[in-house]
């Protein structure tokens, strides 16, 4: 291809091709920030994958899956406020302690949790 000006040449694929599969999201993460696309769920720590769906009472429901076979702890911080989350998959008492936004959980190997937050 060439330009008015100069000469143009690119080669074309995607990111997932030109790393295996997988583009690192090292990579991914700054390129969909400048262009305004961030996670409504961050994730800090170990490597926890967060599901974000509104159940029928209207509340937000957080599915956190910890993929590894090894304990996990992680900060989940939502891009929106919440003051109250509760575990509905808990035992006992559900009530978790939001600290300014924020979830500090604890993962066994490959589990699930499922918190509702407001």
């Amino acid at each position: 291809v060439e330009c008015a000006d100069r000469p143009l040449a690119w080669l074309g694929l995607s990111p997932a091709t030109a790393f295996g599969g997988t583009a690192p999201a090292s990579l991914v993460m700054p390129l969909l920030a400048c262009r305004g696309v961030r996670p409504s769920v961050a994730v800090t720590g170990d490597h926890v994958v967060p599901l974000r769906r509104r159940s029928w009472t209207g509340r937000d429901l957080l599915f956190l899956l910890n993929p590894s076979l090894r304990h996990a702890s992680a900060r989940v911080t939502p891009s929106w406020s919440i003051t109250r989350a509760a575990d509905l998959l808990a035992a006992q008492d559900g009530e978790l302690e939001v600290t300014a936004g924020c979830l500090d959980l604890a993962f066994g190997p490959g589990s699930v949790r499922v918190v509702a937050v407001d």
